[in-house]
């Protein structure tokens, strides 16, 4: 099957951890990240996980000042 690249910000901690456990389970860090996605539409966690994210966004949300008036 083809694959495709993607690329993902995280945070430095989180990399660290994530390649801490991909070493120690003697697997790469990309084959963890596609494993994890590839497993989502079968996760039931999934989209619970996903509505958290949408309530952290709702959450955080400041709208853009309004331009001032001429």
């Amino acid at each position: 099957m083809p694959t495709r690249n993607v690329t993902l910000a995280i945070s430095q901690q989180a990399h660290l951890k994530a390649r801490l456990w991909a070493a120690q389970n003697d697997v790469s860090l990309s084959a963890v990240i596609s494993a994890l996605i590839e497993g989502l539409p079968d996760n039931p966690n999934a989209a619970r996980a996903a509505e958290r994210l949408h309530q952290q966004r709702a959450n955080s949300y400041t709208p853009s000042p309004s331009p001032s008036p001429l």
